[in-house]
């Protein structure tokens, strides 16, 4: 294993993750650098108050007359639709950069195939919960997309080991720089120390 870089010696990410020194992320064939997407402009309460743009003024208007809706929405609505909004700019950028984002099923998939270094169909099935049939067909589609390879298993001819190939990696890598850019984008929203408590404050929720 090489020795880890001294903090003289790190370098920084190019933006487009390509061509800097320490590149790791390349598009597929055929599309250019990464350039992230324009975040979407998701729809929110408020545009449905908003005023045409020849509109005159309003003279009098007031803190009172103007409310925010989302001031007034509840906690729920405002979480979900923070995450709808997330996960669109994160749709969005990896559209930019050729690739689409994994269905959760999928992306739990990769994740194990990842961690063992390839999984038979019935050792993928216990590591997700997942019925015979259910980790077939999805199986059957990673493949489809062009995700998987089979190797022989030890165990014998009759046992098949899928395993990720380049294109599921880079597929990784790319999703992998996506969500660093969005957190880089949300700690330049909320500041390190809002998005540190609300990190905090997610995790109590989650564990009850």
């Amino acid at each position: 294993m090489p020795a880890p870089r001294r903090q003289s010696e790190m370098v920084t990410m190019s933006p487009d993750g390509v061509s800097g020194s320490d590149g790791w992320f390349a598009p597929p064939p055929g599309h250019g650098p990464f350039l992230p997407a324009d975040p979407p402009k998701p729809a929110h309460p408020e545009q449905a108050y908003a005023e045409p743009a020849d509109a005159e003024p309003a003279e009098h208007a007031t803190a009172e007359t103007l409310l925010d809706p989302l001031a007034e929405a509840d906690l729920a609505s405002l979480l979900s639709s923070a995450l709808e909004t997330l996960r669109a700019e994160s749709v969005a950028d990896l559209a930019a950069a050729g690739y689409v984002e994994l269905d959760p099923p999928s992306a739990r998939a990769f994740a194990e195939l990842q961690a063992q270094g390839g999984c038979t169909s019935s050792d993928l099935a216990t590591a997700l919960n997942l019925t015979a049939q259910e980790t077939t067909h999805l199986l059957k589609d990673l493949e489809r997309r062009g995700y998987l390879k089979r190797d022989p298993s030890p165990r014998g001819p009759r046992h098949v080991r899928f395993v990720l190939n380049d294109r599921a990696l880079q597929q990784l890598r790319a999703s992998g720089y996506v969500q660093a850019r969005l957190a880089a984008r949300l700690a330049d929203r909320l500041g390190p120390e809002v998005l540190a408590g609300l990190r905090d404050g997610l995790i109590r929720v989650i564990r009850g």
